[in-house]
Order: structure tokens, then sequence, then C-alpha cells
């Protein structure tokens, strides 16, 4: 394809992406258009006004079988949303296991052939009538196996950027107009030394990096996607300022895409937490703030292309929700949506009324609402975290809900970094884990966080020091212990440490490592639950090899043997692989593939193709 060829598709892809979204000339500002992450009941995201919809399109629902199709799911989806005037986000992930050898939905597949025959049937059989499709969901999240994150090494091959390429490819081929969305990145990072910062920065990384015959990497995604869900009580300033430093700030990795269309494809607060109230304002308040109107100065969203956003969720069973269980409506529709014209947008010129936004609640005054959250705090039995934290850092604002379950209360350093510690009531599937960055745990019926929210943080290992300083029984909690090792962390778990291959030195490893905690069963505690190690080298040519040696919660089988990668297991339900990144991939660097395979795991005894007629 000829480069203006290139350029006059690209252009055709932005034009539709501006008839898509509605758009102004003030980057500053622009409107917001609403969706909504939904169920079966599109009859309800209708009912709510909003215009979009955000449907999972399950891979191993709609192909269970390699050959079998069943399209049951999908037609009901396109139907029901056309219906009701809706457009459709499709997001493509859960992967069925004869297609990734068995392992979880979340896990991708070793090729991308039969996932690129997946999307081809969907933009076929939807041509002109899904809107959008998003690439996976949450990437940035390792070790879920619910078809949720990347359950795979993030340089392993094929990469993220690839499956994202294979998918564009087909979308533009047979659904001319549809838009492809990505990476919709996790709302947080679970610290700054954690997989997600890694994989954030990396996956943007590699795709900025990545040429194809067709065009450079970054061209094959026509809208970048965020999520910023509210963990507890925080304010809607609060999360607007979270989408910056945890999120758009990984835009730098990528230069092009930092003027191009962003959606927060999901967001919203648990009204558990904040009550039913508390929920339908903080909605309202960060819409408006995403449109860049308000809180500029303090989120830097007015930086961004921020024009469109959808809320979580229609109705799960959960407190995030924004309907009850028997479908009524709760104040975040009534009060809210259904009060913006069919489909809903939320215009940067209408933003009377914040930050109450109906007018229904009264604004605390803000040195009361930080001394009511000091108190809810005191009365969940936790010490004042000023103790754990630097004498340079100062409390910079508090809240509470309504019903007094939840508070949070934000704290500023010299240095600029803010820090995040928040209640909210205990939920059963609650994630409790440390790192040197974050802690997030459970105390009886109380849920405890501590996180980043943006700018230097405090020193290494702060969490954990503020996690027990606050909690004098934290040293005991049960929780995932992160943590970053050395190599002979990972000799004592019985694996070797791959040796630099000839002509090519050490360029830079990653050594994640997750252990139960000593709070745990004695049985359990300081067993690896997780583990992801990965080494690169460099040659003097610019070659580069990378290996690695991982496992996520679940055992990986078998073994894909390519001219440029190897992946293999060890009958333990290890993943080794091996890869080499090259303009040319020579004999010597096949040879050099194979070393490298075989200093990682001695019993690997395949041999290059060819290599016997090179020795002779």
């Amino acid at each position: 394809m000829q480069l203006r060829d290139v350029m006059k598709k690209l252009w055709c892809v932005w034009a539709m992406a501006l008839m898509v979204w509605p758009w102004t000339a003030d980057a500053a500002t622009r409107p917001v258009s609403l969706g909504l992450n939904a169920n079966w009941n599109h009859h309800l995201a209708r009912s709510a006004n909003v215009g979009w919809v955000r449907v999972d399109f399950v891979w191993s629902n709609t192909q269970p079988q390699r050959g079998v199709w069943d399209w049951t799911e999908t037609d009901v989806h396109v139907n029901e949303a056309e219906a009701n005037g809706l457009k459709m986000l499709a997001i493509l992930h859960y992967v069925p296991s004869w297609a990734n050898g068995g392992a979880s939905l979340s896990t991708p597949p070793m090729t991308t052939a039969d996932w690129a025959e997946w999307v081809k049937r969907l933009a076929i059989r939807y041509s002109g009538r899904i809107a959008a499709y998003e690439i996976w969901n949450e990437p940035d999240t390792s070790g879920n196996g619910g078809g949720i994150g990347w359950n795979r090494n993030v340089e392993e091959p094929p990469l993220y950027t690839d499956f994202v390429h294979a998918a564009a490819q087909q979308i533009r081929a047979y659904s001319p107009g549809s838009l492809v969305v990505g990476p919709a990145y996790k709302s947080r990072n679970d610290g700054a030394n954690s997989q997600a910062d890694n994989r954030k920065r990396r996956f943007l990384q590699q795709m900025n990096a990545t040429f194809y015959p067709d065009g450079p990497g970054p061209s094959f995604l026509d809208v970048m996607s965020f999520h910023n869900n509210a963990g507890d009580t925080e304010a809607s300033r609060t999360m607007g300022y979270v989408l910056r430093w945890q999120n758009l700030a990984y835009l730098d990795h990528i230069p092009s895409k930092l003027t191009a269309p962003i959606w927060v494809t999901e967001y919203g607060w648990r009204s558990n937490a904040v009550t039913n109230n508390g929920q339908r304002e903080k909605i309202c308040n960060v819409t408006k703030i995403y449109s860049g109107a308000l809180e500029a100065s303090y989120t830097g969203l007015g930086n961004y292309n921020v024009n469109g956003a959808f809320i979580y969720v229609q109705n799960d069973g959960t407190s995030a929700s924004i309907f009850n269980g028997d479908n009524t409506p709760k104040p975040v529709v009534t009060q809210y949506l259904q009060r913006l014209a069919y489909p809903a947008v939320q215009q940067p010129t209408t933003s009377a009324g914040y930050p109450n936004c109906t007018g229904a609640l009264a604004l605390q005054d803000p040195a009361f609402a930080l001394a009511d959250a000091r108190v809810q705090w005191s009365e969940h039995g936790l010490r004042d975290p000023l103790q754990g934290l630097p004498a340079d850092y100062v409390a910079l604002y508090g809240e509470r809900s309504d019903d007094g379950r939840a508070a949070s209360i934000a704290y500023k350093g010299a240095n600029g970094g803010i820090v995040s510690v928040s209640t909210r009531p205990a939920e059963a599937d609650d994630v409790q884990f440390v790192s040197d960055s974050a802690a997030e745990w459970n105390r009886g019926d109380t849920h405890i966080t501590i996180m980043p929210v943006g700018g230097a943080e405090p020193d290494k290992g702060w969490a954990r020091k503020l996690a027990a300083s606050v909690d004098a029984g934290f040293p005991e909690a049960c929780v995932e212990d992160r943590r970053l090792v050395d190599e002979a962390a990972v000799r004592e778990l019985g694996f070797r440490t791959p040796k630099a291959p000839k002509g090519f030195v050490a360029h830079e490893n990653r050594l994640d490592l997750t252990r139960l905690s000593g709070g745990c069963a004695s049985a359990q505690a300081g067993s690896a639950k997780n583990f992801d190690f990965t080494w690169s080298f460099i040659g003097a040519g610019g070659e580069i090899v990378r290996s690695g040696i991982y496992r996520y919660e679940e055992g990986f089988n078998g073994e894909t043997i390519n001219p440029s990668s190897l992946h293999w297991s060890d009958g333990r339900g290890t993943r080794y692989w091996v890869a080499v990144e090259a303009k040319e991939l020579t004999p010597a660097l096949e040879d050099t593939l194979y070393a490298v395979a075989r200093s990682l795991d001695p019993s690997f005894a395949r041999e290059p193709r060819g290599r016997e007629a090179r020795v002779r």
C-alpha cells in the first residue's frame, strides 16, 4: 500500500470519528457523549437517555469449537440495541479454550490467525450495525481468569499491538466506518512498581515502535479508551485527577495519540459507599469535569480530547448499578441522565449546579468535610494516617458518605505527591494486596485502600509502612504480597536465569513475584502465587532477544515453535518463552534463540530447523 493510500485511509477514519461523536474546534472544552455499560435490557439504557451501550462480545460463546459458530447471543444484543436506537461499542475478548491451549478466558492465543478469523466474521455479519469495537478489556491486569486482563507476559509475542492490528485489518475491510478502540486500561495502578504500571507503559511503547506493511502500530487505534471507576468516596475532582495521572499520562509513550479522541469506557461510584444521591451527584460532576469546562487547572483534562464516557454499570447486581435489582432507576438516572435530551450529551456550556448538579445536596465546608472524614476514619478503629507519612505531608481534603459508612482523605507532600486513604464497606470479592506503592485489605466489615493519586510518591515501601501504621492488625492480614525481586529469589524457586548469548549484553530485566503474606494460613504463607520474570539482551546491531518465565495462578501446557519465538511449558504448568526482534532473522540469530532457551531450561531439546545442514 502506498503512503498516500495509508494517509487517505487514516483521514477517512478520523473523519468518521468526527461524525460519530460531537466535536468543537475549541480543544480546551468539548461535549461528552454518554453511554452505559449494559447487560441484556437495552431498553433500560434507552430509558436513561444514553445514546451508546458497551457490551461484551464473548468469543468463547460465539465460537465454542473451531469451525462451530453460534450468533444467538450477539444477534440479540445487536437487534435490541438497534430497536432502541442505541449505538454499540462491542468489547472483543473472552478466549475459547481451544484457541489458547486450554488456558483461562483472559489468556490470548499464541497466534493472531484464529482471532482475525473471528473478528472478520463479526465484521461481516454486523457490518454497518456496530459503531465501534474495543480490543480487550483491561489488558494491563494480569492473572485474572474471569475474562478480564491479559493473562500472559507482556513481552511474549504475539503482542497486544499485533491483536489490535489483526482486528483493525478485518474491521476496516469488512465494516468500513466502524471505529477501533483500545486499550481499555483499568482505572488505577496497583502502585508505581506494580505490573499494572509496567504493562500500561509497555503496551503503548510496543505499539509506538511497531511498523506493519500497511501502517505504523498507533494508526490502527482510532479512539483511545481508559477506565475511571472510583474505589470509595473520592471526590469527582479527584477522579478527574486520577484519570489524568494514572491513565492519560501514559499517552506520552505514544505521542501520535496525544490529540486522539478519548473515551472513558467505565466510570462510576458504588452507591453503598456514597449513597444513591451521592452516586448521582458524583457521576454528574465528573462528567462535567471530563468536558474540560470545570477543574481543568487541577485535573489537566482540558489538554485532552475526552469526548465519550460510559457509566459503569446498568444493573449487574452490585451497588455500582444505576438501576435497582427490580430495574427501577436510581437518582443518577432520574435526576441527571433523564434531564438531558436523547441521546445524552454533557455540554461544557451547561455546567450550572456544580458541584451539586441538581442542587439537592448542600456543599459541605471543606474544613468541616475534612474534620468529618477524620472522625469517620477514627470510628472505623484506624489510626491517623499522618503518623505514617513523611513529616512534610499535610491533609489536602476529606469526604465522607452521608450514611457514615465510607470516608476518604487525601494528603499532599512538599514534592507534589498526593496520597489517598479511604474506607468503604467490605465486599466478598474484594481484592486484598500490598506492594511497595499501594495496599488494599479488609479489616472486619471495612475495606481500606491506600493509593498514590498523582505526583511523586513518598519513598520506596511507603504503602507497607502506612498500612501497618493505620491498622495495628495489618501485619497479620492475609493479603497478596507483590514485590520486585532479584535473581537469587528466582533461583530459590528452582528456576535458572538466562545467560547472555555470544555477542549480546544484558539489556534489562523485570522480576515480579506475588506471595501470600505471613498473615495467611501456614500452609499457604510464603508460597509463590504468581510470578512473571522477564530478561532481555541486546546485540551490537540492535537485535533484541527477550525471554521469560511466568505463571498466573493457573498452569500453561503445550508448546508453539515459530521461526522467531519459542513457547513451551515444563510439565508443572510454568510457561517459558524466548523471542527475537530483528530486521532479518539470520541463521545465527536463530541459533541464539535456541541457546537462550536451553540456558533457561536444559531440558529444552529442540533444534533450529535446518541446523544439521548449516553445521556440516
